[in-house]
């Protein structure tokens, strides 16, 4: 009976952590991505939120989203570098991406039906050094001129 529980909770965790690798979220044509975003006023950017990532395709994707004090969904030109260790902590990623406002998309979870705007890097592997090791933990720092975070993993 424990170990149908066990499985249960982390069959449902797995889910979780990758419920957003779906196709971007779109209502119907005339409310667009790019319009619904430009709705959202550039407010202080105050926290980060769901970082996560997936491997699939040849590729590693994180995403994460930004948030005002109320915890809204935000967009911000900005940084993000992003850097990934190995399991000896050998640095084997490294890389800054430009944030831009029209890079965020509008995104929905298939498992919770929760709506966010998301920014999304994509890393192929080739351009990641694997030959010292797979990677073991990815770091994000995002930052702008009015607001920065400290580095966060996932």
């Amino acid at each position: 009976m424990n170990k149908w529980i066990i499985t249960i909770c982390v069959l449902l965790g797995v889910l979780l952590l990758f419920g957003c690798t779906s196709s971007k979220y779109t209502s119907d044509s005339n409310n667009t991505t790019k319009n619904f975003i430009k709705e959202i006023p550039n407010l202080d950017v105050k926290f980060i939120s769901g970082l996560q990532s997936d491997i699939s395709d040849g590729n590693v994707s994180l995403w994460f989203s930004l948030m005002d004090k109320q915890q809204n969904d935000v967009v911000s030109n900005g940084t993000a570098v992003v850097r990934m260790i190995n399991k000896k902590g050998d640095e084997i990623y490294n890389k800054t991406f430009v944030m831009r406002e029209d890079d965020f998309g509008y995104y929905k979870n298939p498992l919770t039906g929760v709506k966010s705007i998301k920014y999304i890097i994509s890393i192929p592997l080739t351009d990641i050094n694997l030959s010292n090791g797979a990677i073991s933990k990815t770091f994000v720092k995002v930052s702008s001129i009015s607001w920065s975070f400290d580095e966060i993993s996932g």
